[in-house]
Parts: structure tokens; sequence; C-alpha cells
């Protein structure tokens, strides 16, 4: 009898899992460069202590170009600027940086998660 139980007990289970059990919808693919468009125009946002940060992006053939300064009090005290575009073959925006003020050269990976949320390394 005991033995029984345990079938019965399983099948239930088991066709309980099955009832609750939706089809996995399929993703539609993001277009990554299609949503970095959206951020094409100036931005401006107030910081601390008198601080604004300007950005600036523009169309650049395939690409975007990316104008960043921060100001305190109408002094520039720190510029960036970028070129994006799209790498279809690891389906990412590549960004390379330069900051006025440093030899270094920036590398960034960016990506689209859902249409207003992106992520960047």
């Amino acid at each position: 009898m005991g033995k029984i139980r345990f079938i019965i007990t399983i099948a239930v289970f088991l066709f309980i899992g099955i009832i609750g059990m939706k089809a996995q919808t399929t993703q539609t693919k993001l277009n990554q460069f299609e949503l970095v468009k959206q951020f094409i125009g100036i931005w401006k946002a107030e910081m601390v202590r008198d601080t604004s940060w300007i950005m600036e992006y523009k169309s650049f053939g395939n690409g975007m170009e990316f104008y960043l300064t921060a100001e305190t009090k109408g002094t520039i005290i720190f510029e960036l600027k970028t070129l994006m575009g799209y790498d279809k073959y690891r389906d990412k925006l590549i960004e390379f940086g330069i900051v006025k003020s440093s030899p270094e050269i920036k590398h960034y990976e960016g990506w689209f998660t859902s249409a207003n949320k992106c992520e960047e390394v």
C-alpha cells in the first residue's frame, strides 16, 4: 500500500508541475545600435558644489561620437571623447575613449539588456 501511495504522490506532483509549466517565450534580439541612438543630443547633469556634467552624443557614420565635460564654476575640470560602434560578431557596443588629462586610452563594452537598461564594462 505504501508503494502505491508513493507512486500516486509522484504522479500528482508531476501532473501539477506539467499544468503549471508555461511555454518559454522567445525573446526578440535587441537592436543594440538602434537603442543607443536614443542618447543623441546634449545632456546636462547638475552635481554638487556648482559642478555639472555636459554630455553630447552625435551620430558618426555607422557609430557615435561622445564628448563629455565636467565643469565647476565655469572651469572645465574633466574632458573625455569617445567613439562607439556596434560589433555584430560580439553583439556589443564597443567604445574607445581618451581622457584629455591622461595618456591612457579607455576601452568599454556595452549592451542593452532591455529597451531602457544598458550595462557597460
